[in-house]
């Protein structure tokens, strides 16, 4: 199942006992925090795929934990689920415009929230099939092109210079690259304080 983790963020015990509740019955682990701090302090360890995020807290909102959330490269692609009583058509749309890919309006029905997340755990499920056959699909057509005799060598070149550090490997690898399509090569590296030349001569 693609939708393993969620991380419940609100102030009052009362509404995550309702979350823990809801979700009792289906295969997902839950945290449940408190406050925006705790979830952005505990977000990274626990890598939730779902933060259900309440808007009205006091030591941070929801909005503001939601924006940190998006900044942050390491978590910027987990899904945002306010779970929220302010309802108004603003307040929805300030939650969009902060990040948030969907927004509960409490009291909610115990089956939206559950076919909400039912559906996204199907929508991730399709989404990690696919990019796992562009990743088939690409080291297929890799396979095959190193298994071709040109674009094979060029291929091969390109995996080999990823492993150098220097420049004389480097140029050697060059030059070997170019030999195996019956070139004559001359290489020349100008680096700040020095020019390196390298030749299938030698010379």
């Amino acid at each position: 199942m693609a939708l393993k983790r969620i991380l419940a963020v609100d102030d009052e015990p009362f509404n995550l006992e309702i979350i823990e509740e809801i979700l009792e019955d289906l295969d997902f682990e839950l945290k449940m925090v408190n406050s925006g701090p705790e979830c952005l302090e505990v977000v990274e360890e626990f890598d939730p795929q779902v933060i259900l995020l309440d808007v009205s807290m006091p030591q941070m909102s929801g909005y503001d934990v939601c924006r940190k959330l998006k900044e942050n490269p390491n978590t910027q692609k987990i899904i945002v689920m306010f779970v929220s009583a302010r309802g108004t058509v603003e307040e929805r749309m300030e939650g969009y415009s902060v990040g948030a890919e969907d927004y509960i309006v409490k009291p909610f029905s115990h089956n939206e929230l559950k076919l909400k997340l039912q559906h996204l755990n199907q929508v991730l499920i399709e989404k990690e099939s696919l990019e796992q056959q562009v990743e088939d699909a690409t080291s297929t057509a890799f396979n095959a092109m190193a298994n071709s005799s040109e674009m094979g060598q060029i291929v091969n070149y390109i995996e080999h210079i990823g492993s150098i550090d220097n420049e004389q490997e480097l140029g050697k690898a060059f030059l070997n690259c170019l030999g195996a399509f019956d070139l004559q090569s001359n290489v020349e590296f100008r680096l700040d304080n020095e020019v390196l030349h390298f030749s299938v001569s030698g010379v």
